[in-house]
């Protein structure tokens, strides 16, 4: 069959939103030398571009991404800087990954959702005294395209 034979046709999706969830190796709330050894992969951009052209292709429309502590990794707060262990090169580096990893989903038509604090505490996360969390926020991206 030639692409001209392909006949156009609207579907509705029983489910409007059909997302993945992707727990982000650089901080996880169970540490173990299995995480340790995937640091690379999901720090790499083409790594992204390939998982979100297989999440297109099987309709998938929002990705999840949850980590302990994503702020430390985009922002340097002005009134409490040691909240970030990175130096200026290292965040901006942090930086250019994640805004790489929203618009690569933006250009396939996949809502990114951040998934912050969902099993951290203070205790359980040394050095970030006064940043942990057990109520979970969302932080969203803006829609890619109108859901169907």
């Amino acid at each position: 069959m030639s692409l001209e034979q392909v006949q156009a046709r609207t579907e509705t999706p029983h489910l409007p939103l059909r997302a993945i969830k992707h727990n982000l190796a650089w901080e996880s709330y169970r540490p173990s030398q299995a995480i340790d050894q995937h640091l690379a992969t999901p720090r790499d951009l083409a790594y992204w571009g390939a998982f979100l052209d297989t999440m297109a292709e099987n309709r998938f429309n929002a990705l999840t991404l949850w980590n302990l502590h994503p702020w430390t990794y985009m922002v340097r707060p002005r009134n409490f800087p040691e909240a970030s262990p990175h130096s200026d090169k290292e965040l901006a580096e942090w930086r250019k990954l994640h805004e790489g990893i929203f618009r690569l989903a933006k250009e396939r038509g996949i809502d990114t959702y951040l998934v912050p604090g969902i099993f951290s505490s203070a205790r359980n996360s040394p050095g970030r005294t006064g940043l942990g969390s057990s109520t979970p926020i969302l932080i969203t991206t803006p829609r890619a395209t109108p859901r169907s």
